[in-house]
């Protein structure tokens, strides 16, 4: 390094009485200013559409509004108390204008206060990429729907919206659709449990991106230069830290597909009955206090991502095998938690998958979120129950 430095040092001190040399340095750094100002309006000007990898490297300021206009948490956007958190009221996403928020910051009309149904979920019930969610799919059918699905959310914030959107507003409402996804409401349950007996709040709790740049002082840097002193740290997650792994050849009726080996790692600590006991307890509240307001509920299972593409591998393959288990045990569970409380438990796979075979049912390929064929097949399942 230092041999480098000093050579560098001489080389400057040459250019010093050579005017050629000069020359080439002034044009070299001229390319160099030129192409820094080029690459600076590129990125501002394509902000919409650059990927988080990208926005993760830009100055707080940047990345708080770029996030915040494409519906991600933002201080600006998220209003709360404890740990409840949900939009301000009638709160605009700027790159998703089909998204409308209602005064409690949910994603539904105004106008409904005699909702037969009162669906909970999370990411995958808000639906935010797409331009119809579960609540409008629903209404669409004739059936008074109010969502309060929300991006983040586990059973136990399901229960707090539950309870401070309908139950202290004494909403009439005849049933409740809990939308359970297994991908995260497991362990969401137990972070929740956590995080209250620390006495956090929902501020403490949840990301709302990078806040930090790489520079030890505050210091908002042109975004060309954030990225540039952002990139090290960026080559080197991407080079020791990510998956390299062979990717799965998945093969569907629709075609053959290479899914990430992460999605089919097995989550033994899904199968330990102990780490459900959070997630139960909150089921078993939401259940009691759909009872006692007068309402049924129901419990539909969103399958994790392995699940949905299981059919693409052998049936022999260990990795379909897991995650068809682990499925089945997530069934008996919610069960096990449901009957006994006198609530219906149902099952959203077999719905996907058969989208899945012909057509794409998550939003992207291998992201368990649903897309709007999704969306339709858990609507229709939920109807038939």
């Amino acid at each position: 390094m230092g041999g480098r430095s000093g050579a560098l040092a001489l080389y400057f001190l040459i250019s010093a009485w050579l005017p050629r040399l000069q020359a080439l340095n002034n044009t070299t750094l001229t390319i160099g200013i030129l192409c820094c100002i080029g690459i600076e309006l590129i990125l501002r000007l394509s902000a919409n559409m650059l990927p988080i990898s990208v926005v993760s490297m830009l100055p707080a300021s940047a990345q708080a509004s770029i996030m915040g206009a494409r519906g991600y948490f933002t201080f600006s956007a998220i209003q709360g108390d404890g740990l409840f958190y949900r939009y301000k009221p009638h709160w605009s996403i700027n790159n998703r204008p089909w998204v409308n928020i209602d005064r409690n910051g949910f994603r539904n009309p105004d106008d409904i206060d005699q909702p037969d149904v009162v669906v909970l979920g999370d990411s995958t019930s808000i639906n935010l990429r797409s331009k119809k969610d579960f609540g409008a799919l629903l209404r669409e059918k004739h059936i008074s729907a109010i969502n309060l699905g929300f991006s983040g959310y586990g059973p136990y914030l399901q229960l707090d919206a539950y309870r401070n959107v309908v139950i202290k507003r004494n909403l009439p409402h005849k049933l409740v659709l809990v939308n359970f996804c297994l991908c995260n409401d497991v362990s969401d349950a137990q972070n929740y449990e956590r995080s209250k007996n620390l006495n956090l709040d929902w501020r403490t709790v949840r990301s709302f991106g990078v806040t930090k740049t790489a520079f030890p002082f505050s210091f908002e840097p042109p975004w060309v230069v954030s990225v540039i002193a952002n990139l090290p740290h960026r080559i080197v997650q991407d080079v020791f830290l990510s998956d390299h792994s062979e990717p799965i050849a998945i093969s569907l009726p629709r075609g053959k597909l290479s899914a990430p080996t992460n999605d089919f790692r097995e989550r033994k600590e899904l199968f330990d009955a102990a780490f459900w006991v959070p997630a139960s307890r909150a089921i078993v509240s939401i259940i009691r206090t759909a009872t006692k307001a007068g309402a049924k509920t129901i419990i539909g299972l969103y399958p994790q991502t392995a699940m949905v593409y299981a059919e693409g591998l052998k049936k022999t393959d260990p990795r379909r095998i897991a995650a068809e288990k682990l499925h089945r045990i997530a069934l008996d569970r919610l069960n096990a938690v449901a009957r006994p409380n006198g609530a219906t438990v149902f099952d959203y796979a077999p719905a996907i998958q058969r989208v899945n075979r012909h057509e794409q049912a998550p939003v992207f390929e291998f992201n368990y979120h649903p897309g709007p064929a999704g969306i339709a097949a858990m609507v229709e399942t939920a109807r038939s129950c």
